[in-house]
């Protein structure tokens, strides 16, 4: 079961000071003096290999993507338009390592759903998941989506696409390096595409 798919905290999770703002503000910070003190290009989290197979796999997934690209901050957007790709390297990562991660995951999903426009792309680049994980939680999220859109009586979803699920699998990486631990092979790293109907 995943932590988002609980009413309450889990009380055996693990949170971290990765989970909190000020911390990554701070790193962020203390990154960018060491740059223009001593050329330190600071900590590479995922691997310049990792970056690289990424943009290309997400490129060969897009039509057009001639609209540049910007930083935000997911939970607190103040963007009202939606777009064709949008990219999460380590965003969800981190709101699972916040005391209140449950909580904060139903609000990046719901964030995400509007920013991703209708037959758009999500790609999701995680350490911390599985890509059988990351396509469950996109699962319970459609069906908590629907279930809310039933039960409010506002079939906006059905209405609009059918019955279908906000979100949908569409790819994942499969050229990245793997390794074996306990009989089960895996990455340690997942990047995950899912569609937006």
């Amino acid at each position: 079961m995943n932590s988002s798919d609980k009413e309450e905290p889990d009380a055996e999770a693990v949170t971290s000071m990765l989970g909190f703002q000020n911390y990554w503000d701070s790193t962020y910070a203390n990154e960018l003096a060491n740059y223009r003190e001593h050329g330190h290009a600071g900590e590479v989290w995922f691997g310049a290999d990792v970056m690289e197979t990424v943009a290309s796999w997400t490129k060969s997934l897009c039509t057009d993507n001639s609209q540049g690209h910007l930083v935000d901050d997911v939970l607190e957007t103040k963007l009202e338009r939606k777009y064709q790709l949008v990219m999460d390297k380590g965003t969800l990562d981190a709101i699972g390592l916040h005391p209140d991660g449950p909580i904060k995951r139903i609000m990046y999903w719901d964030s995400v759903s509007r920013l991703v426009e209708s037959g758009g792309i999500l790609v999701i680049t995680s350490c911390n998941s599985t890509k059988d994980e990351l396509v469950q939680e996109v699962d319970y999220y459609n069906r908590r989506r629907i279930g809310a859109s039933q039960e409010a009586g506002t079939r906006e979803d059905q209405t609009t696409n059918g019955d279908s699920p906000p979100f949908r699998y569409l790819d994942h990486v499969r050229s990245y390096p793997t390794f074996m631990f306990g009989g089960s092979v895996g990455s340690r790293v997942a990047t995950v595409a899912f569609l937006r109907n």
